[in-house]
């Protein structure tokens, strides 16, 4: 029994985190570098939030790999003794301010999750992550707006320190209500539900009170379902006279509720996970590339993930009978290919005339309605259906799958593959029989050209210039495609003596207007000099730029502020969509530099500061570029996991003896951050090229 499962009464091992589950010596993510981090997590597990905030925590365990976690099961004793406990660092939710001062004051690293943040958190020097509570207010906002309601209203709890939350969302409803020129009226009861009738009666009086149709945000679900029973005792119908939307996405008293509660789901996990990701900073700053002194952010703000649209909100006021009968054929055809043209033509008018009078009273074109319900529908298809991406564009309206995943990126900050996998809970290590990976083929990979795994196209070459041809033929093919479209592409290029072969074939690629494409590398050393051979800018430099001449190349530039770096190079990269990401696989399972197990399958950083993993460092001394480890630099800038994915076409050429122990775990093995190159298996059009040296069969 280890030190704290010894000491401390009432604490009980949550979860010990295991290793990854690969073979130490390919997928090592670091070397023993000190005991197993000890993390405790204050929380209610009888509250969905806080159990959604533990797994958040958890899911971070397993990505890092040696932490354990332990959690208080007792709900009366919250604050154990600190100085005799063994512990490294403490999670705290939010009314738990004294247990995090506690902590504190013993010396432990400690994050607070949830909660308002406030003037205290700077004076006790304890960093806090919690919602962004007035996006939460402008979401339900916009969602009621583009009901086309006459009038709003926003039910909360009487103003206290404790209910801050509640009174940001409510602001922020006013303010975005105004802004539509549109009046609001706010109800800060003066009853609580455990005196339900005079708080029924006090609802039921401001509710007859308001004028019809209304739309009412409440500050949470169950405020939302107070609002739902007044309605109905009231005779009000829901949603046609009020319309009513709650925050949290708690399932049981969403579905329970008549009718269907509509709800803003909050992203409480990412918030669980993000503290645990900086409570490992503050405990262990050298892992994370942060000098010893490292002091975090006091507040950071997780903004909510959606709107969940249910019958509490499903409807539309207008009287103008023209826009309502529009109004009802875009969502009966939107994703039948309807568009604002064929709308006009069916109503018998003008496209002019019909867009007007649309326009004046819900707000936006019909166009933009159109594409809002098929990017609704794809995003319902994507998160409940197993549907190919090709199938999901298909039923939702869209041409292809670029154009569906450019709507993701654009509208969602995702892509569609990502937000099924994420949906799948594999992150959180839910039990999903694909996760574990694809059964491996019965027929041998010298019988198909093609191999599928997931979304994922293998093709096995019989050599690395084989495999270098064919990569480079596919991708001038996609490049002309591009080009023959009218559009310049954007391309992402790996630095790395893997992509040597294919590099050499582009360069002998006929039909490919370089001059109208925009180049990009996906990382970059920190601590090489300027002009050095091993800068990965200078290896695509000689290798590819100065033989074709791409119109434009993006380099990773100055790293004095690597920060700083980070932020402009990412501007740059999200000026449009990217078309084309050229990557390979690193021995460890990286791509880019994003090494196990702390890659990040949802981060929203478009790039970011590294600590590269000794495995990552030793490969580049086997490459040949650099003679021994000590060479090698210890830091990078690298895109992120969802920057690379966000790419329409991926191309991955991985040849190599060196590289066969990462294929195989990219191909049958969990998707999950110990083996990052499993991500490629859920994107909607990427090839993998092996030869026979790499090919694991």
């Amino acid at each position: 029994m280890n030190g704290a499962q010894a000491v401390g009464r009432g604490w009980n091992t949550m979860s010990t985190v295991g290793k990854p589950r690969m073979d130490p010596s390919a997928f090592s993510p670091h070397a023993a570098d000190g005991p197993r981090p000890l993390v405790a997590i204050i929380a209610d597990t009888a509250q969905a939030y806080d159990r959604e905030i533990v797994a958040g925590a958890a899911q971070y365990g397993r990505e890092a790999g040696d932490w354990e976690l332990y959690f208080e099961e007792p709900a009366a004793d919250r604050v154990p003794d600190y100085q005799a406990w063994n512990g490294s660092g403490v999670i705290v939710t939010a009314g738990n301010v004294a247990p995090a001062v506690a902590a504190g004051q013993a010396g432990l690293p400690v994050v607070i999750v949830g909660g308002t943040p406030c003037d205290v958190d700077a004076l006790t020097g304890i960093p806090r992550i919690t919602t962004d509570n007035l996006r939460i207010g402008s979401l339900g906002a916009e969602h009621l707006l583009d009901r086309s309601l006459t009038s709003f209203g926003y039910y909360g709890p009487p103003a206290a320190p404790a209910t801050d939350w509640a009174e940001l969302r409510g602001r922020a409803f006013r303010e975005r209500i105004a802004r539509a020129g549109r009046p609001c009226n706010v109800l800060e009861a003066k009853h609580s539900a455990t005196d339900w009738a005079k708080l029924k009666a006090e609802l039921m009086d401001w509710l007859m009170g308001l004028p019809r149709p209304l739309g009412v945000m409440a500050c949470d679900d169950r405020h939302a379902r107070h609002l739902l029973e007044a309605c109905r005792s009231a005779g009000l119908r829901v949603p046609h006279d009020v319309a009513v939307i709650g925050v949290d996405d708690d399932e049981l008293v969403c579905e329970l509720s008549i009718p269907r509660l509509t709800s803003i789901a909050q992203s409480t996990r990412r918030i669980g996970y993000e503290a645990a990701r900086l409570l490992d900073q503050l405990m262990r700053p050298e892992r994370h590339g942060a000098a010893a002194d490292f002091k975090p952010p006091i507040h950071t703000m997780i903004p909510p993930i959606r709107v969940v649209t249910r019958a509490s909100t499903d409807t539309v006021a207008v009287e103008d009978e023209l826009v309502s009968w529009a109004v009802a054929m875009i969502r009966e055809q939107a994703c039948q290919g309807l568009t604002a043209q064929r709308l006009a033509e069916l109503a018998g008018v003008s496209r002019w005339m019909i867009e007007r009078r649309f326009r004046a009273l819900v707000g936006h074109s019909i166009h933009d309605d159109i594409a809002r319900i098929r990017l609704g529908e794809a995003e319902r298809l994507v998160r409940t259906t197993q549907l190919s991406m090709k199938e999901v564009a298909a039923r939702s309206g869209f041409h292809s799958v670029s154009y569906l995943t450019t709507a993701f990126r654009r509208k969602l900050g995702t892509t569609p593959a990502l937000l099924r996998h994420l949906e799948r809970g594999r992150l959180a290590g839910g039990a999903d029989d694909s996760a574990a990976g694809p059964r491996r083929p019965k027929r041998s990979a010298q019988s198909s050209p093609v191999l599928r795994f997931g979304e994922l196209s293998v093709r096995r070459l019989a050599d690395r210039q084989a495999l270098g041809a064919a990569a480079a033929a596919d991708i001038a093919a996609c490049l002309r495609r591009i080009l023959a479209g009218g559009r310049n592409p954007r391309v992402i290029f790996a630095a790395a003596p893997s992509q040597n072969e294919m590099l050499a074939g582009l360069v002998a690629a006929e039909g490919i207007e370089w001059s109208r494409i925009t180049a990009f590398h996906m990382d970059e050393y920190i601590g090489l000099p300027e002009h050095s051979r091993q800068r990965f800018a200078c290896f695509l430099d000689e290798r590819l730029y100065r033989q074709v001449h791409p119109g434009t190349v993006h380099a990773i530039g100055e790293l004095s502020d690597p920060e700083a770096e980070c932020r402009r190079y990412a501007a740059l990269l999200n000026k449009a969509p990217i078309d084309v990401v050229c990557l390979g696989i690193g021995e460890n399972g990286h791509i880019a530099f994003n090494d196990p197990p702390l890659a990040d399958f949802a981060d929203p950083r478009t790039m970011r500061v590294v600590q590269l993993d000794e495995v990552s460092r030793r490969q580049q001394v086997h490459d040949g570029c650099f003679r021994q480890l000590s060479e090698v630099p210890r830091r990078a800038l690298t895109l992120t996991i969802p920057a690379l994915v966000s790419g329409h076409h991926l191309f991955c050429s991985v040849p190599g003896a060196t590289k066969r122990a990462a294929v195989e775990q990219a191909l049958y093995g969990p998707v999950d951050p110990t083996c990052p190159a499993t991500i490629l298996r859920t994107h909607a059009d990427c090839t993998l090229y092996v030869d026979a040296n790499s090919w694991p069969g």
